[in-house]
This record gives structure tokens, C-alpha cells and sequence, in this order.
């Protein structure tokens, strides 16, 4: 019986990442029941980052922010997602009615994108979404001199990530050691 039941869960598990990959394919496509699979698909497994990012994506592609920022938000209640954080932390940079919410926003950017870099510190990615979030920083908030040059930091990481440099030889103005 427990075997029986072994092979239920493991059948269970297979069909849900099959439904996953199915509706994150569709969303890929921009098929139209795309959003229904996702939904299902989260649903069934809400511990899937990859699912709760295709859908966030979605909904952002259609405009829908506040619903992408609740999957994003979402996921990263299960997991530490880098994807998530990044997609969360450009988002966050969007979203505001007043120039307060907005300020209050970009911080928490700021504080999502150098989660994202403690996650994966070698993510170019990662290290170019802090700079944007440095430079948003600048100048939607502060006029701080110290972002600027934090946002130009985190640039030449991620250029010299990119490139396969290591990061460590870069000087302040960029040039290899």
C-alpha cells in the first residue's frame, strides 16, 4: 500500500510538471488559456518558482502589475528565486501613485536587487539590476553622488561578469589591474 502510494504522489508530481511546462510553453507562445494553465499550475504546486514567474511575467506583459507583483511576491515565499527577485525589484521600480509609494518603491528595489546579488554574487544579471536600481535611486530620490558612483560599481561588475573577467581585478575606473 505504501508503495501504491509512493507511485500516486510520483504520478501526481509528473502530471503537475507537465501541466507546468505546458502552460509556460503556451505563455511563451501567448496563447490565450496560457493564464488559466499557469493559474492551475500554481495551484497544484504552488511551490513551482518557474510557474509563478511565467505567470507573473504574464500578467506584467499585459499590464496587469498588480498581479505580477503577487506572484512574484508569491514565489518568494517559497523559495529564493533569483529570477523572482530581479523581476520583483524591476517591477517595484513601476509601480506607486504618489511620489512617496514611489520613493518607498525604489528602496525596496534597491533592497530586492542586492538580495539578488547575495544570491548569485557571479550574475551579471544581477549586478546590472543594481546598477538601474542605484541609477533609479539617484534620480527619482535622493541626489546622492554615492548612488551614481554605487550604479557605475555595479556596472563594471556585471561588464567584467560578462565578459568572464574576474570582478576582484577591476579598479575604480574600470580598467583591469
Amino acid at each position: 500500500a505504501l508503495e501504491a502510494a509512493r507511485e500516486a504522489a510520483q504520478g501526481r508530481r509528473g502530471a503537475v510538471q507537465v501541466l507546468g511546462w505546458e502552460a509556460r510553453l503556451r505563455a511563451a507562445a501567448k496563447d490565450p488559456g496560457a493564464e488559466e494553465l499557469l493559474c492551475r499550475a500554481a495551484k497544484l504546486d504552488p511551490t513551482d518558482a518557474r510557474v509563478w514567474n511565467a505567470l507573473g511575467e504574464l500578467h506584467w506583459a499585459n499590464g496587469d502589475l498588480t498581479a505580477a507583483h503577487h506572484c512574484f511576491t508569491s514565489c518568494l515565499e517559497f523559495s529564493r528565486d533569483i529570477r523572482a527577485m530581479r523581476s520583483l525589484s524591476m517591477l517595484l521600480r513601476k509601480v506607486g501613485a504618489t511620489p512617496q509609494e514611489r520613493a518607498a518603491n525604489t528602496k525596496e528595489s534597491l533592497r530586492v536587487a542586492k538580495a539578488a546579488v547575495a544570491l548569485d554574487c557571479n550574475s551579471h544579471e544581477s549586478w546590472y539590476l543594481l546598477g538601474n536600481t542605484y541609477l533609479s535611486l539617484f534620480f527619482a530620490v535622493s541626489h546622492d553622488p554615492t548612488h551614481l558612483e554605487a550604479a557605475l560599481k555595479a556596472y563594471r561588475r556585471s561588464e567584467a561578469l560578462e565578459r568572464g573577467g574576474c570582478p576582484a581585478q577591476v579598479d575604480g575606473d574600470g580598467d583591469s589591474d
